[in-house]
């Protein structure tokens, strides 16, 4: 015998004939018609799970009445998108404003602040430190996620899912000046001396030259971008399970650049204009593919979603640091600058661009409360955390150890080396949008 889910797709297909035949019937057809589309517009998809079947040739219950148990009457379902299995949508669009907040990175001692006559090298009396040696907090970052999904079938059982979530650039920009001349204090940028194995400075490695800014500019990013397909697992009254099996990535990259300006004594000539310049990069970007679990529920216009899931693949660290040293020339013409490879942290013992891959594990997890305010239109709000085993800060690539003598000989310590050091790293989300299902 027949039963209703089989007449499913065929009813669909009826469905137009109908509404053109009404169109054209007396009232008393009309009316009939009428109250059997009410009554198929009104009910939720046939389900596997425990949900009775309602043969076809029988008649229509009256409206107060409905086939399948623990489901409202027509009359009592104010809003049909309701959060258990087979409500009446095909696809979903969704966009949040989200603001992260993530572990925060290291940085070495970068700049420094003496007395006038002396070298600005930490441990020595009057030295203090301007910037770095703590964490650098870039806290928080703006940004935004979107996701949108379409069911296969009728019944909701296969469906796909996507989304793409990305924090904009934060920056960092500190600046330290002074006049130089008499009397006057000495700024420079910490290092230590690997031959001697004692605190140096700019100022006590190079004595010709005499810095009078120092520029630091630090910045972050992270993207990520994902999809998956759906598999409903559960169904009950108020909600629904479904297995999420999917592909994502992430991408994490971070850029740590200081300048250098001073005066460097030219002999009889005077002195000629200088600039010393370092840049670090580190850029990680994972590839993996998750499986997952998300959970919704809705009791009349709350409503609540949970998703947890694990990825597993690979993370490609990337590491590019560059150096760079330019000296101003007195020509006719005037002062023009000639550059050098190598900065003082960014020498030919590290420069380069330098990756590997290591293994990458991604956890996440989120909620999200929303509320019904339309038939279509819901809003939510909600939260995510989400961790990354291994990737590289770039503030933790830098060696502070330096070899004097550049070139390095053979045979001598060949610093500032190449770190490629790795940590774990986190990053929690709180977001708020709108979500649109049809």
């Amino acid at each position: 015998m027949r039963t209703f889910a089989d007449e499913t797709v065929a009813m669909r297909y009826r469905l137009l004939l109908c509404l053109v035949a009404l169109l054209g019937l007396h009232g008393g057809a009309r009316a009939d018609i009428a109250y059997f589309l009410q009554y198929y517009l009104s009910i939720p998809c046939p389900w596997r799970h425990g949900v009775p079947q309602v043969e076809v040739g029988h008649a229509m219950p009256p409206a107060t009445e409905h086939p399948y148990s623990g489901v409202a009457a027509p009359e009592q379902r104010i809003f049909p998108y309701q959060a258990y299995c087979g409500y009446p949508h095909t696809f979903w669009l969704s966009a949040e404003f989200v603001s992260w907040w993530m572990s925060d990175g290291r940085l070495p001692p970068l700049v420094t602040a003496g007395p006038a006559g002396s070298s600005a090298v930490l441990g020595e009396p009057g030295t203090v430190l301007l910037y770095g040696g703590s964490r650098a907090d870039l806290d928080p970052l703006l940004g935004g996620q979107f996701r949108g999904g379409m069911w296969f079938d009728f019944e909701q059982f296969w469906g796909i899912e996507g989304g793409f979530q990305f924090a904009a650039e934060r920056s960092d920009n500190f600046v330290a000046f002074t006049p130089g001349g008499p009397g006057q204090p000495v700024i420079s940028r910490p290092v230590v001396d690997v031959l001697t194995g004692q605190p140096a400075s700019t100022a006590s490695l190079i004595p010709d030259f005499r810095t009078g800014t120092v520029d630091i500019y630090v910045s972050t990013r992270f993207l990520g971008a994902e999809g998956h397909v759906l598999r409903n697992l559960l169904c009950f009254p108020e909600g629904r399970l479904d297995l999420l099996i999917g592909f994502r990535y992430l991408e994490l990259e971070e850029h740590l650049e200081a300048d250098e300006y001073g005066d460097l004594s030219a002999g009889i000539l005077g002195t000629v204009p200088a600039v010393i310049s370092d840049e670090f990069d580190a850029r990680n970007r994972f590839y993996g593919g998750y499986v997952g679990v998300k959970a919704a529920w809705q009791w009349d216009r709350l409503t609540a979603e949970m998703m947890g899931r694990v990825s597993l693949g690979g993370t490609q660290q990337q590491i590019g640091i560059t150096g760079v040293t330019g000296i101003g020339n007195l020509t006719p013409d005037g002062i023009r600058t000639t550059f050098f490879p190598g900065g003082l942290l960014a020498q030919a013992t590290n420069a380069g661009l330098v990756d590997r891959d290591v293994f990458g594990v991604v956890p996440e997890g989120s909620l999200r409360i929303g509320y019904q305010i339309l038939e279509h239109l819901r809003i939510h709000a909600g939260m995510s955390l989400l961790y990354w085993n291994r990737v590289v800060r770039v503030g933790e690539q830098v060696d502070l150890g330096i070899n004097p003598n550049i070139p390095v000989p053979p045979g001598e310590p060949q610093r500032p080396a190449l770190l490629f050091h790795d940590r774990g790293f986190w990053l929690f989300g709180l977001s708020a949008g709108l979500e649109v299902r049809y």
